[in-house]
């Protein structure tokens, strides 16, 4: 009896201890769409602690977490918004490793505003009056020429590389087509050049490419998070795969659209996370395949 107290004893030691009301959470007076902005969390009686946060439960919010940071009992989170309007940031853990501890916040309510205000004197003018009817005839006459010069233009293209497809036939896969891509950027050298955008625009049309060509998904034409809403209809992959997709085209947006620059080590490691993912869904199909072709094989001996 006195060993089996013992043991309980011993488990309950290694279990980690939660508290919901030793932090604080310290939000900025203006957040705006896409611009990142940060939460300090203030652990009380935690001075020389190390922090870690857990953010699985920013999966499916419009926040993306960027990195953090660490002074004393002090944690800065750095994020970028999504949505426009009130929105409720969840409750996050953060982790005390060295006192095998667990601290759980508390959700907050944050107010995200548009990137651009329009004031009530900000609107369209009237340059009827500026511009004559002469000008307007040459410039409509100028964008018919340019129109029609461009309609026979995409024909001919058209033709052109429908020929160039007809000669010379591409037999490789999604999967290598990939990652013959991925071999290709590493040549360009972008990221010494400093062309960051052009690097997370190849990456990431190299994924939705892929998921296109694979699944036969219009990746390509949808935005992030229609593509992650049709990923998860489909159950291709489990949902921790379908998250690091999302997380990384989410990065990949805030590049393009957004002027976020990321740390170099931060853009080398995503081309890691591409064919990390890329080795994920091709296993995925893979599989799928392989029980598609079983299925068939069985039907075809029982017929027999």
């Amino acid at each position: 009896m006195k060993q089996f107290l013992v043991l309980i004893y011993s488990l309950l030691c290694l279990m980690p201890l939660k508290a919901t009301d030793a932090v604080k959470i310290f939000k900025p007076k203006e957040v705006k769409l896409a611009q990142d902005f940060s939460l300090i969390f203030e652990i009380e009686g935690e001075d020389n602690a190390k922090i870690e946060v857990s953010t699985v439960s920013l999966a499916n919010t419009p926040f993306v977490f960027i990195k953090t940071e660490q002074k004393g009992n002090k944690l800065k989170m750095d994020l970028i918004p999504f949505e426009v309007g009130i929105t409720t940031f969840p409750a996050i853990e953060l982790r005390l490793p060295e006192k095998n501890k667990i601290i759980n916040t508390y959700p907050i309510n944050i107010e995200i505003k548009p990137l651009f205000n329009l004031k009530e004197t900000d609107r369209p003018r009237d340059i009827a009056g500026v511009i004559s009817f002469l000008w307007w005839l040459k410039l409509l006459i100028a964008l018919l020429i340019i129109l029609i010069t461009y309609i026979i233009y995409k024909k001919l293209s058209k033709k052109k590389k429908n020929l160039s497809i007809e000669i010379h036939k591409d037999t490789r896969t999604p999967y290598q087509k990939a990652m013959d891509e991925i071999n290709n950027i590493k040549t360009l050298d972008l990221l010494d050049e400093g062309k960051i955008k052009e690097y997370y625009s190849i990456i990431s049309d190299i994924l939705r490419r892929y998921l296109q060509e694979e699944f036969l998904i219009s990746a390509l034409e949808m935005t992030t998070n229609d593509l992650i809403k049709n990923l998860k209809t489909r159950s291709v992959v489990n949902i921790e795969t379908i998250i690091k997709t999302k997380e990384f085209l989410q990065i990949s947006d805030l590049v393009k659209f957004a002027k976020y620059i990321p740390e170099r080590q931060k853009a080398e490691n995503d081309i890691k996370e591409l064919i990390e993912l890329l080795n994920v869904f091709e296993s995925a199909s893979a599989e799928k395949k392989q029980k598609i072709n079983e299925q068939e094989y069985s039907l075809g001996v029982g017929k027999k």
